[in-house]
């Protein structure tokens, strides 16, 4: 567990410190107009660290936005390569599918893939979908299987949650944490969590009708440094700099 919290922290250091997120109203199935053929899913999700995010994902594409640091993450066949972008900066970061995961904190050990070994029982969350749960000691996982997606598309959800790639979408997980021994004290105890945590929420789920433009690539964005300076834009950075610095810390934020 520890190896999982240094990659939480990890996650949280590359975006900004101390916001906090408010999960709204869950919404149950919506039904897409079938008429057309195609469809895609619409998923909006809240984790813990990495705050507020909106998936757009049909059979053989996917779409990230991290509605909270205004960043994208997409990937398509044929070739299922990781475009990362900011809108508002105008930059992006591509990579290979194997790169991806080298970049994002992925815990390769911390779950065997497609859930081998893992007890499961059937489940329905809160929005109504239906899912099977899996226990492994005092992790809980979620997900939908049924959707028949592309395997690049579930890893690529359970890539950017920091899971091993796993069969079907995932939509909650859950821990239960040991109380700590001594209490952390400092500016950083804010963070300390004991007891059952839901770390990932699904608020809503819906289909709709497929929309081709919600998985276009972004033309003539500079590109980026390295994938970390798209988790957030200049102003995000400035202002987390001070702030960091008012806390004596000393250190700029997304470097």
């Amino acid at each position: 567990m520890k190896h999982r919290f240094d990659h939480q922290i990890t996650i949280l250091s590359l975006t900004v410190i101390g916001s906090l997120f408010f999960p709204g109203p869950t919404m149950a199935i919506e039904p897409a107009n079938r008429s057309t053929g195609e469809h895609e899913w619409v998923i909006t999700q809240v984790h813990k660290d990495i705050g507020r995010s909106k998936i757009y994902f049909s059979k053989n594409a996917i779409k990230i936005c991290n509605e909270s640091w205004g960043y994208y993450l997409l990937s398509k066949a044929p070739d299922w390569s990781v475009v990362t972008f900011r809108n508002d900066d105008k930059i992006e970061w591509k990579t290979t599918r194997k790169q991806f995961y080298s970049s994002y904190p992925v815990d390769l050990k911390a779950m065997p893939t497609n859930h081998i070994g893992l007890a499961r029982s059937k489940a329905v969350d809160t929005t109504g979908a239906k899912s099977w749960a899996y226990k492994m000691g005092t992790q809980t996982f979620w997900f939908i299987e049924h959707l028949n997606t592309a395997p690049e598309v579930d890893a690529m959800i359970s890539g950017y949650y920091g899971i091993r790639p796993q069969k079907g979408i995932l939509t909650k997980y859950s821990l239960i944490f040991d109380k700590p021994k001594v209490a952390d004290t400092g500016w950083l105890g804010g963070f300390q969590r004991s007891g059952f945590v839901e770390y990932l929420t699904t608020l809503s789920f819906k289909e709709i009708p497929y929309n081709a433009k919600d998985f276009v690539a972004p033309v003539g964005y500079k590109k980026a440094t390295d994938p970390y300076t798209i988790t957030t834009s200049k102003a995000q950075k400035a202002n987390g700099d001070s702030a960091m610095l008012e806390l004596g810390l000393g250190e700029k934020l997304g470097h």
